[in-house]
């Protein structure tokens, strides 16, 4: 069971990425996590030039991306498949991918929808408790009690820097213009190895990963 998660940034790839990897044993892989682990400890030819490429704040080409996401697929945890949360981020990945992505295995492609306006608030609504990292939003998640954490009672809250909306809409713009297209993309593949559906991902984490969880179950089912 091979899973490939799509949706804007702040559509909740990587809440139900980890959800799904529990539920089924599989595991989720983040193409960024993967490369900046690689990068902390150049060992060989692969990770040092992915180290240099992060360092100078140059994009990782895609071939080394998928050198790297092959030696990562070929370990034992990955026999029963995989969730890529992050990749496919473009039409060329996605080909590449295709040749990874056995016929002989369930292929999923997952695409989450989310209102702009609501992307743009989750995420240049966020803050951090500096000291425990508990999470909220000052649109959906306001802590209790104004200026105090819920969890551990802090009361010293951070914003990311990239989480300014100005940032966030060129975020959103570059995913309109480079991975929307994978949608179509997928479409169009879905008459060979990929099964595609689309989720509503305004609504709860738990009603998204139920309806998710329904939908991949009846594919399991059938096979077994």
């Amino acid at each position: 069971m091979h899973i490939v998660i799509l949706g804007a940034p702040g559509a909740g790839k990587g809440t139900q990425a980890k959800l799904i990897s529990k539920k089924y044993q599989i595991p989720s892989i983040s193409t960024g996590d993967l490369l900046r682990s690689v990068a902390q400890n150049p060992q060989d030819k692969i990770s040092f030039e992915i180290s240099e490429n992060i360092n100078q704040g140059l994009l990782v080409s895609n071939n080394l991306i998928m050198q790297v996401l092959k030696m990562r697929l070929a370990k034992d945890d990955c026999s029963k498949g995989f969730i890529l949360d992050g990749f496919p981020r473009s039409l060329e990945q996605a080909k590449l991918m295709d040749e990874l992505c056995s016929e002989n295995c369930i292929n999923f492609i997952i695409n989450i929808n989310v209102e702009l306006e609501i992307l743009v608030k989750r995420l240049s609504g966020r803050f951090s408790c500096t000291h425990c990292n508990s999470i909220y939003n000052k649109f959906f998640f306001k802590p209790k009690k104004d200026g105090i954490c819920d969890n551990c009672g802090s009361s010293e809250f951070v914003y990311r820097n990239d989480d300014e909306e100005a940032i966030i809409r060129k975020r959103m713009l570059v995913y309109q213009n480079e991975t929307k297209p994978l949608i179509k993309y997928y479409e169009n593949q879905m008459a060979k190895n990929w099964k595609m559906k689309h989720f509503d991902g305004n609504n709860d984490v738990d009603k998204i990963f139920e309806e998710i969880s329904n939908y991949l179950n009846e594919f399991i089912s059938n096979k077994v």
